[in-house]
């Protein structure tokens, strides 16, 4: 699969979230400063009126005013004013009522358009087109229909809907209404505040739910005699005989000191507030169609995948707001998928930590795309996407063939991009993202102990190029161990690591800007760590920008056999560097003891030259980089930077959006001189 055009979604300037200035959103700015003043929720999601539960994350969905298709026939369907009625023929004065009755009526080429409101239906689509006349499901013009696949009462009728357990912990209260069903689609609660869409945690243990214990000082990590409260959330009494199955709900405050404005201090009776909790498996399924448009739809209310696709081929899904059960989107044996301009939410609330969602609540990817080895999914595009507030981000372990672009992907207190292990032929292409605020950017799972070593095809693995990794931002990922510990949020994230020492697949890592605060663990590597990992794979390291905002950037290798080319890159330290005596990389290619890796010379029997023999150790001179994350930085290299022209000519076949815009000999880091910055994530649309 070629890669798409870097400017496949051209958007309104006044709509764009740039990479010239990428503004941290409202969980950032609330550890920053004030919080901005109480609105009014969005029209169209049935709460006008209401006052917030608490602020929300990320914008709430607005109405598209994407015009109407004229070139095939459209029905209509009203959820409020419709009729399902056989004489009823589904047009804009007479509509049906329910999505179900209109899927049966539609042929190849029809449209099916959903006017405002709230569907309480989980469809599982049936229908399909053609190539040249596909069927589309959508919004109407100016106004938003909303999929709701969860439990009514909490949120037409949340006063009749719970009742204080008398057996409970203060401010615990239980749903009135057994449900016997969610046991058999996950056995966990799952849900979001209405109005905010900020997410509930789903309880693993109940013990958690019932305590005031905001520390992490469980014996083990799933050690469930002392409880950790994880803030608002729901259980689900499921387990054992005597299981009741009614959920239960306590929406206590948060105390941890060190996360300021955004604990939760909102109220604490939920029959005062309405909620979406999970009642369906799927919100949509998309099993076995072909030539299906799904456009400018809110998504909400699931236990597992939102929106589930299988077996299925040439599908558009855009402008979509994808809030997540266990995860957002699940695709499996899937083929030309194109989901762009839409938002994928995920289950971590301001106040939700790694080890809240990891061992005491739900630790799924975001974005799925079936098994290692099991499941295949080709000609894939995630393009001008807002990919969100997860434990982890985006499994592509089950992908032969991927595009991941333009997409803001913020937000995950563990793992962002796993590709899985090395295949014989699977390609990923990974352009002018943003990400940021992510624990470990790019990841790997294979299993327990190292994975078999095969070839891998002229042309296979990833080609990860003109992104931005943003690793200033605090991550919340350990929980202080007491009111003794330190309380502020100190993790930051790193570039790249593994689980169970799997093969990589062969990466091409050029043409990025990687902004990153310290080091953790054993990974003090070269290039932000992104030369480690290299048993049975190859792998190029070049025109890169990598500036670390308070020590010396790290020039160690793992060995200096490898199959590397790692040169022609920027390293700089924005706190030492200027100070910095001497010529940086001669003193960190001596060996500093006799022990230590002589990895210079060694490296020249895989690459002449030797590593980092054209590398700079230089200010990369950007318009804009400010120690402290929470101002925006501004990545175009000034006149007179030493990026410019600092580069290697890469082959031609590592595709690069830009690569026509630069003129001169290549630029380093992610956007060369003179060339406009491009839009990034869903905010691009202008819808």
């Amino acid at each position: 699969m070629p890669p798409p055009s870097a400017h496949a979604c051209p958007l309104p300037l006044a709509a764009r979230l740039v990479l010239v200035a990428f503004v941290p959103l409202l969980p950032l700015l609330l550890l920053a400063g004030p919080s901005p003043a109480r609105a009014d929720p969005a029209p169209d999601q049935g709460l006008e009126g209401t006052d917030w539960s608490c602020l929300p994350m990320r914008p709430l969905a607005r109405p598209s005013d994407r015009p109407l298709d004229t070139t095939g026939p459209r029905y209509f369907v009203d959820a409020s004013r419709g009729d399902d009625d056989a004489a009823v023929p589904g047009t804009q004065e007479k509509p049906w009522k329910t999505i179900a009755r209109g899927m049966k009526a539609l042929q190849p080429g029809d449209t099916l358009v959903l006017r405002g409101g709230i569907y309480r239906e989980c469809p599982a689509w049936t229908a399909s087109g053609r190539k040249e006349a596909p069927i589309t499901l959508r919004s109407y013009p100016g106004e938003l229909a909303i999929l709701d696949g969860g439990l009514r009462e909490f949120f037409d009728d949340p006063r009749n809907g719970w009742e204080p357990d008398p057996d409970g912990a203060p401010g615990e209260y239980r749903s009135v209404r057994s449900f016997p069903q969610l046991a058999h689609i996950g056995g966990r609660g799952v849900g979001h505040f209405a109005d905010s869409m900020v997410p509930l945690h789903p309880y693993r243990f109940r013990i958690d739910l019932q305590t005031d214990n905001p520390f992490w000082n469980v014996e083990a990590k799933d050690d469930s005699s002392r409880g950790v409260y994880c803030g608002p959330g729901v259980w689900l009494d499921s387990d054992g005989e005597a299981a009741t199955h009614r959920l239960h709900i306590r929406l206590a405050p948060t105390r941890l000191p060190g996360i300021g404005r955004d604990n939760y201090h909102g109220a604490s009776d939920p029959r005062s507030l309405r909620l979406v909790l999970g009642g369906c498996e799927s919100v949509l399924t998309l099993r076995g169609v072909r030539h299906v448009r799904v456009l400018d739809l809110v998504l909400r209310g699931a236990k597992g995948a939102t929106v589930s696709v299988a077996d299925a081929e040439d599908l558009e899904l855009d402008g979509l707001t994808m809030y997540a059960g266990s995860k957002a989107l699940a695709l499996d044996h899937a083929v030309d998928v194109r989901i762009r301009h839409s938002s994928l939410r995920g289950l971590s609330a301001p106040w939700s930590f790694r080890n809240h969602q990891k061992y005491r609540g739900i630790d799924s990817f975001l974005l799925t795309t079936g098994e290692y080895g099991k499941g295949e999914c080709r000609d894939v595009d995630l393009a001008c996407c807002d990919v969100t507030d997860h434990h982890d981000a985006l499994a592509l372990m089950g992908a032969r063939s991927i595009t991941v672009r333009q997409c803001f992907i913020d937000n995950f207190n563990d793992d962002g991009i796993d590709f899985g292990p090395k295949q014989t032929d699977h390609r990923f292409y990974v352009f002018q993202n943003v990400l940021r605020r992510c624990f470990q950017v790019f990841t790997l799972h294979g299993g327990k102990g190292p994975g078999p070593i095969v070839d891998g095809r002229p042309g296979s693995g990833a080609y990860i190029a003109r992104n931005v990794l943003d690793l200033r931002v605090p991550v919340y990922s350990r929980l202080p161990r007491s009111a003794a510990d330190p309380q502020e949020v100190a993790n930051f994230g790193r570039a790249c690591i593994d689980h169970g020492s799997p093969v990589w697949p062969l990466w091409r890592i050029y043409h990025n800007t990687v902004l990153y605060r310290e080091f953790t663990g054993n990974r003090r590597l070269y290039g932000a760590g992104m030369v480690q990992a290299l048993r049975g794979t190859a792998r190029w390291v070049e025109n890169n920008v990598f500036v670390h905002m308070t020590e010396l950037p790290e020039t160690n290798f793992a060995d200096g056999e490898s199959d590397l080319v790692a040169d022609y890159n920027l390293l700089w330290s924005l706190a030492k560097g200027a100070a910095y005596e001497g010529d940086f990389l001669a003193q960190a290619r001596r060996p500093a003891t006799k022990k230590s890796l002589p990895w210079f010379e060694a490296s020249k029997r895989r690459y002449p030259d030797g590593w980092t023999a054209h590398d700079r150790f230089a200010d990369p001179r950007f318009a804009s980089l400010p120690a402290e994350w929470a101002q925006p930085a501004k990545l175009t290299p000034l006149p007179g930077s030493p990026v410019i022209d600092a580069g290697v000519a890469l082959p031609a076949d590592w595709p690069d959006p830009v690569r026509g815009q630069d003129e001169g000999k290549p630029d380093l880091g992610a956007i060369p001189a003179g060339v406009e910055p491009w839009p990034v994530g869903a905010k691009a649309s202008g819808r």
